[in-house]
């Protein structure tokens, strides 16, 4: 669902996950104490504005999630701001343009930290290595655990940390790949 809706309004479908994964905890019934409704919390008017007729329905409030998102993109002072989009998300595009920014509200400039982590290093789990032997289960934490635990303290990292972020959403991705493959060995068995 996430992969069709953000094809059609040409959104990377990991962020529309990260914000639904912040905005409800993926829940489709979800209801704030504000009324923000659905999977990605839209407010009673902008599901009226972006058509979504039932925000409870998952495709049509993602749908509606989705056309606000790319609206808020075509804003000059929002369009390649990831930061500056995700606090109009939450907060309202007249709060980031009457602060010049991300609003000093703390639970905007929470909601931004959190999907741009959620974003570029994907949901925090553990690795479940339960049923896995020891020499393997250094092989799958190598790249998540020591090489995280050291990352941008030493000279051959990149500097930028937006580059380390994605370093790590690779590490990760990559550890995450090596855990799937370890279950399915031990499944064969």
């Amino acid at each position: 669902m996430f992969d069709a809706v953000a094809r059609r309004y040409r959104l990377d479908p990991d962020l529309l996950r990260a914000i639904a994964q912040v905005e409800s905890g993926g829940d489709p019934y979800a209801v704030s104490p504000r009324g923000a409704m659905g999977l990605m919390q839209l407010m009673p008017g902008t599901a009226k504005t972006f058509g979504v007729a039932d925000p409870f329905d998952p495709l049509a409030n993602l749908v509606g999630a989705a056309r606000f998102l790319r609206r808020l993109n075509s804003h000059p002072s929002l369009a390649a701001n990831l930061p500056r989009l995700l606090a109009a998300y939450n907060a309202g595009e007249s709060a980031v343009e009457r602060y010049r920014g991300i609003p000093p509200y703390d639970e905007t400039r929470r909601y931004v930290r959190q999907v741009l982590l959620d974003y570029l290093l994907g949901p925090i789990r553990p690795l479940r290595l339960s049923g896995v032997s020891a020499g393997r289960r250094s092989t799958l934490a190598g790249p998540a655990g020591p090489e995280l635990a050291r990352f941008g303290r030493t000279p051959e990292h990149p500097k930028d940390p937006f580059e380390q972020l994605l370093e790590i959403r690779r590490l990760r991705a990559l550890a995450a790949r090596n855990e799937r493959d370890d279950v399915a060995m031990i499944g064969a068995r």
